[in-house]
């Protein structure tokens, strides 16, 4: 009997480790996906932004001339 008592604890220590887990990567996912969304949001907004679109255009007028040197992009 005591060896079936502790075979039985041993599927339900089992069993908690795999909902932890389980509960883990569940939050962890739903967090990424939050994160995500903050992140593509903050592009977003970068992107209409009046600062950072004239600091792209001046990289863009900089690196204008290694267009021309024959390299392919």
């Amino acid at each position: 009997m005591g060896g079936w008592g502790r075979g039985m604890c041993g599927e339900v220590d089992s069993d908690i480790t795999l909902h932890r887990h389980l509960a883990y990567n569940l939050r962890k996912v739903e967090s990424d996906s939050v994160e995500q969304a903050a992140f593509e949001s903050q592009l977003a907004e970068m992107a209409t932004d009046p600062e950072i679109q004239a600091e792209l255009q001046e990289i863009d007028r900089e690196f204008a001339v290694t267009e021309a040197d024959g390299l392919k992009s």
